[in-house]
């Protein structure tokens, strides 16, 4: 479902009227209000020996071969 809602830019110090999908618009407030978990809490035990793989980032040097 569609629908119009107004917006206020801060940079422009104007109001814009936005035509949005309801479902994407309650999404990205949703996130807004979930705590921040430790990696080691959302994988499970078994694969902390892999928690390297899940990190955020960059990786600099290849795997072992």
């Amino acid at each position: 479902m569609t629908m119009d809602i107004l917006k206020y830019n801060k940079k422009e110090a104007r109001i814009n009227l936005e035509s949005v999908h309801i479902n994407s618009e309650l999404a990205v407030h949703s996130g807004k209000y979930q705590k921040k978990r430790k990696l080691e809490e959302m994988v499970t035990e078994e694969y902390h020996k892999y928690l390297d793989v899940f990190e955020e980032e960059e990786k600099t040097v290849l795997p072992p071969q």
